[in-house]
């Protein structure tokens, strides 16, 4: 049996992180997770699966355009046309809402239109059988631990099939509000196959039975980098599973380091950066894919001061123009500077120092335990439009880190002793 395991298509999602320098390109972005999703379906076409499976977060809101459901039913009949049955889920973000209209779904899609756990059987071409559970959000958080809902595999049919839009436990610090599970309570329902969704970068979790994230199918923002798409899973009646990857994004977000030597001049950053550029272009022309470059300056300490400020207020990003025309673009979303983590403020001052790392660490709390933030969590456009950063650990650090690299460039302490003036 082949199976086609999709999750977090999350159509109508903005790209964040854009300056207005984007704005020619935003089209392309926008449009960017529609094109995956209709290359998904040509290749579950051509390889002839016997089932797509999509894992949660079609929409990227409860709340979707014309066009963004249009669309997803158009690319359904699509696999209607050549018999090939979707099994799909509804996730946090396009959680079923009774206040939503009901969408008329082709015949083909048997949807888990509930948050209890039901289940669908399938009957493939060649004749095998394949019991699917899965379960929809029918409110944006979910804490129960729906994996104790799950039976054990009643062996009823070839294949059981497992389809979860959750979080395992230690993933992400915010597990408890995404159905909560650990890899032994899915282990212990003894099915062949768990397709899961919420987390959007493709990971196994176990390999046998296999469990996997297939992540998501464009990356929305420069923490999500990388490639994405989805898996094509073949099971097989002697027990053996096979998976491979299926490359879908057309636009890929990418992290750089340039590595700033002592001495150098705007002219030295600028060339430095335009060589890492040519380099994606090539790569680029050969795999028909674009990229979204975010680029660290690291060793930042070692240029002048005062370039440091320009670039700290985006000046440089002037230098980088894109042009929209190219059909497989490079482009700079942001130039972002990083200090060496050894310079630290207060070093000769062991109490003061303490006072410093503390105040740090009081700043990194999650987003919930910010005085202030709560009227965000209760407002649902905008936690529809910020919830990625307000989960994503790695804002606050940054936030933090580049507050601590200012302090330490105003101190002067990002010198080494003796480039300091007596």
């Amino acid at each position: 049996m082949l199976l086609m395991h999709l999750s977090d298509l999350h159509l109508d999602t903005p790209f964040t992180g854009l300056g207005k320098e984007m704005e020619s390109l935003q089209d392309r972005l926008v449009q960017a997770p529609f094109d995956a999703l209709e290359k998904a379906m040509a290749v579950a076409i051509n390889r002839k699966v016997d089932a797509v499976v999509i894992a949660g977060d079609v929409y990227d809101s409860v709340r979707q355009t014309i066009y963004a459901q249009y669309f997803f039913i158009r690319q359904l009949a699509r696999l209607e046309e050549v018999n090939i049955p979707v099994l799909l889920v509804h996730g946090n973000h396009d959680f079923l809402s009774t206040d939503a209209p009901e969408m008329n779904l082709p015949k083909n899609v048997y949807r888990f239109n509930t948050d209890e756990v039901t289940h669908f059987d399938i009957e493939t071409s060649s004749g095998e059988t394949a019991r699917f559970y899965g379960f929809s959000y029918t409110s944006r958080w979910i804490k129960e631990r729906k994996a104790t809902q799950f039976p054990v595999n009643p062996k009823v049919t070839d294949y059981t099939i497992g389809i979860y839009h959750g979080s395992r436990e230690g993933i992400e610090s915010d597990a408890g509000n995404y159905a909560p599970f650990t890899v032994s309570e899915l282990l212990n329902k003894q099915y062949d196959y768990w397709a899961l969704g919420h987390i959007h970068k493709a990971h196994v979790l176990q390999e046998a039975p296999l469990i996997q994230y297939a992540g998501n199918i464009q990356g929305r923002h420069r923490n999500e980098t990388g490639d994405k798409g989805a898996y094509l899973v073949t099971l097989s009646k002697e027990g053996e599973t096979k998976s491979e990857f299926v490359s879908l994004s057309d636009i890929l977000w990418q992290t750089i380091e340039v590595i700033c030597q002592p001495d150098w001049q705007v002219t030295d950053v600028v060339a430095a950066i335009n060589e890492r550029i040519q380099l994606y272009e090539e790569e680029g022309q050969l795999k028909q894919q674009s990229y979204l470059l975010t680029v660290y300056l690291t060793h930042a300490e070692r240029l002048d001061d005062e370039l440091m400020e320009q670039i700290g207020r985006g000046e440089l990003m002037d230098v980088f123009k894109l042009s929209s025309a190219k059909e497989y673009f490079v482009a700079i979303t942001s130039i972002r500077l990083r200090q060496d983590e050894k310079a630290e403020p207060f070093v000769y001052d062991e109490a003061l120092n303490e006072s410093y790392q503390q105040a740090k660490e009081l700043l990194l709390q999650k987003a919930s335990q910010i005085e202030g933030l709560d009227q965000v969590y209760q407002n649902d456009i905008m936690i529809d439009w910020l919830s990625d950063i307000i989960e994503d650990e790695t804002f606050y650090e940054e936030v933090v880190q580049a507050g601590s690299d200012l302090m330490t460039r105003l101190l002067g302490m990002n010198r080494k002793e003796e480039d300091r003036e007596d």
